[in-house]
């Protein structure tokens, strides 16, 4: 399907494959530009799947749920989408769920209480202008002469400084 749409676009626009606007369009790019282009030129076609205040459905797709859940969203209602599954699969999904939790909660504590040494250790090298980071890597950069013309008095001094450390 991705060759016939990538086809398409190379011979709507008469460009190249190679070239870079027709490889940096994903199938979803060409997806969304091939149906506008097809709606316009057919809009018969585009009423069969548009209702009149320009929502999409579907009149059945051929599976009694689906339809049914088709219906259910149209209606403005939450369809149950466990509806259908097998109880071992409702356990397993409610398993999974319940892992996900237990390790977001466990991510929440870790970080509830700042580490020290992580944040100097990982803390930004960059600083917002007007920020306090930014004056104290000023300060930094002018005690270890880095400033203007002249370079750092010692080696350390860049490493220090690069690496957002003070003394």
């Amino acid at each position: 399907m991705e060759t016939l749409l990538r086809r398409w676009w190379t011979n709507k626009y008469k460009l190249p494959w190679t070239h870079e606007c027709a490889q940096s369009a994903t199938l979803e790019d060409l997806l969304v530009e091939y149906y506008e282009d097809f709606y316009e030129k057919n809009p018969s076609e585009a009423r069969k799947v548009f209702s009149e205040d320009g929502e999409f459905f579907f009149e059945s797709t051929g599976d009694p749920l689906l339809d049914k859940w088709e219906e259910e969203l149209q209606k403005g209602l939450i369809p149950d989408l466990e509806e259908g599954m097998s109880a071992k699969d409702k356990d397993k999904l409610r398993e999974e769920r319940a892992s996900v939790r237990r390790a977001r909660g466990a991510a929440d504590e870790l970080f509830k209480e700042p580490d020290e040494k992580r944040l100097r250790e990982y803390q930004s090298k960059f600083a917002s202008p007007g920020t306090k980071r930014e004056q104290d890597l000023l300060q930094q950069q002018a005690r270890y002469g880095m400033l203007g013309e002249t370079g750092p008095t010692d080696d350390e001094g860049w490493e220090d400084m690069l690496m957002g450390m003070s003394d």
